[in-house]
């Protein structure tokens, strides 16, 4: 059965440490306003961890994370690398249609984040199914942020974002200021500024096989 974790004061979900796998879960108005609360964060060295779909049998459905309503960031990272984020819906409700906004960012990549997927694996197995819906949050889809030097120790690195759709959010759906991004294979209409912006640090990205508008 499905957890619901909702109205906590700070992050629905924190994770610091390795290997934990979190999925089936409705995480739904968490979080006190501040740019670091989330309805998951992943924190301080949380590498390779699953977010999402995983294989063990369960269908799709059961393993989705419905990340929505949080009254900060859908997901925060930071300082987080190796991690799969994968068939969650993160700004709308568990049909996928009718917006529940976060209100900052759907997930928001805080600095130092390196070689973490957003979406397919891309490995021709359930593809489809690991595509993350980020619709409809206050600010952008997906936000890597580095800080206002470009400093290379402070900057996301080897971020991979593919397979998603990214609809309808109140600013840009992908804001990149990191380094090595690659963009593929995401479907982003509709959102109010710009499908996918690149800050004055982003450097190295490729972007490729979008269907942008």
């Amino acid at each position: 059965e499905r957890n619901e974790i909702v109205l906590n004061t700070g992050n629905g979900i924190s994770i610091s440490g390795n290997g934990s796998t979190i999925a089936g879960n409705d995480i739904i108005g968490n979080g006190s306003g501040s740019s670091n609360d989330a309805g998951i964060a992943l924190d301080d060295t949380a590498d390779s961890n699953m977010i999402g779909l995983y294989s063990d049998g369960c269908t799709a459905a059961e393993q989705i994370n419905v990340i929505s309503g949080n009254n900060g960031n859908g997901m925060y990272m930071h300082t987080a690398d190796n991690n799969l984020i994968a068939g969650n819906y993160i700004g709308v409700d568990r049909i996928g249609t009718k917006a529940v906004a976060n209100t900052y960012h759907g997930i928001f990549l805080d600095f130092d984040n390196q070689s973490n997927i957003i979406g397919t694996n891309g490995d021709g197995i359930n593809d489809t199914a690991e595509r993350n819906i980020i619709a409809s949050n206050s600010l952008n889809g997906i936000t890597l942020s580095t800080d206002e030097l470009g400093d290379d120790g402070n900057t996301p690195d080897n971020n991979r974002i593919s397979g998603n759709t990214i609809s309808t959010n109140e600013v840009n759906g992908i804001l990149d200021q990191g380094n090595n991004t690659i963009i593929d294979s995401n479907y982003i209409t509709a959102n109010v500024v710009d499908g996918i912006q690149f800050g004055p640090y982003a450097d190295n990205a490729s972007v490729f096989a979008n269907l942008i508008g």
